[in-house]
């Protein structure tokens, strides 16, 4: 575990129960369909685990390099401060924990290039 890299999964969260389950779903999809292992779903709100403490779990499993992926399509206060400040909470913590946090999905090229898929796909 020390040069692998757990990957956490960012869902904002929801009041809304089928919200969260679908989180969820996505990441027995995302495990049972690509053989992903390494990594785990949190959300910031809303439902549990939140990010701090899965972060927190994670640390004390003996994982030494985190990747913070936030799920969410634009930049705003979630990826912004509240991502930021719980793995800058978690640095602190956890000083020989790297911890990496991804941008937000409008800024992965492989976004771009699943949109433009899509939209290539169902254009008559």
């Amino acid at each position: 575990m020390q040069n692998e890299t757990f990957s956490i999964l960012i869902f904002h969260g929801s009041a809304r129960s089928e919200a969260n389950s679908a989180a969820r779903t996505f990441a027995g999809q995302l495990e049972s369909g690509s053989g992903c292992r390494n990594f785990s779903v949190c959300f910031l709100k809303g439902a549990v685990p939140e990010l701090e403490d899965e972060i927190t779990r994670v640390a004390t499993t003996g994982w030494r390099n985190i990747r913070l992926i936030p799920l969410f399509l634009l930049p705003g206060t979630h990826t912004g401060f509240d991502i930021p400040t719980a793995a800058k909470n978690a640095r602190a913590k956890f000083p020989e924990v790297k911890i990496e946090i991804l941008a937000c999905l409008v800024n992965w090229p492989e976004f771009l290039d699943l949109v433009a898929k899509q939209i290539k796909a169902h254009t008559a």
